[in-house]
Order: C-alpha cells, then structure tokens, then sequence
C-alpha cells in the first residue's frame, strides 16, 4: 500500500464497527448458501445484515436481490 491508501484503510476501520460472527449467523449463511449459488463472504455478509437490520451498501445487487428482507442499496445508482 502506499502512503495515501495507508490512511485511508487506517482512517476506515478505525471508524468500523466490527461485529462478530456468531451461531445464528452462521446458521443463517448456511441457509442462504442451501437456497442459492453464493460465496460464503457473501453469504455472511447478508447474513449479517439481515440479523442486525442493517442496509447491505453493494454495487453487485444482483448477488443480493433474491433475499427477501434484506435491504440494498447501490450507492451509484442513488
């Protein structure tokens, strides 16, 4: 990395909040991998918002747009 994308991956986690993987996520991944071809990262990653309510910020809807109750937005599209 060079200096610039160093601080901006600095300035970016350390304004994350990090939320941990636990068993109903999981258990929620593995059924989101049963009902369609997804890759396990994004499977988590849905099943993470789903669990906590969050809004999935993705420019790849279309890996998304089948899971009922989750809440994307295309940031280029807004």
């Amino acid at each position: 990395l060079n200096a610039d994308e160093l601080m901006y991956f600095d300035l970016f986690f350390n304004h994350s909040t990090i939320i941990p993987i636990d068993n109903p996520i999981v258990t929620q991944s593995i059924l989101l991998k049963q009902q369609q071809k997804i890759s396990l990262g994004d499977a988590v990653i849905a099943a993470t918002a789903l669990k906590y309510n969050l809004q999935l910020v993705t420019r790849n809807t279309k890996y998304f747009d089948w899971i009922n109750g989750l809440n994307i937005l295309n940031p280029i599209d807004s």
